[in-house]
């Protein structure tokens, strides 16, 4: 079986990047409801309840996202962290 290398700065720094978008995303979904309310105090009718109904639903599956870029994170962080221990025993 072959070994599988992993280069630990580039995975730090992948998970680095990915952990930007992810604050990014969060930082915007929560935006939404605040734009979302004034929205509404200038527009009320069903279109407009629609709409509201699918920006809820679209916020949703990002809640869900967010939370796997999270937990893609760890994920990484971990990885990398133990690929640097291989690495330095293979020295």
């Amino acid at each position: 079986m072959n070994d599988v290398f992993q280069d630990p700065e580039k995975l730090r720094d992948f998970a680095y990047r990915l952990s930007a978008h992810g604050q990014f995303l969060k930082q915007s979904i929560g935006g939404l409801g605040s734009y979302m309310s004034r929205l509404g105090q200038t527009w009320r009718d069903d279109q407009f309840n629609e709409f509201e109904d699918e920006v809820h639903r679209l916020k949703l599956s990002l809640d869900v996202y967010a939370e796997k870029i999270e937990t893609t994170v760890i994920y990484l962080e971990a990885t990398a962290e133990a690929a640097k221990k291989i690495d330095l025993t293979r020295m």
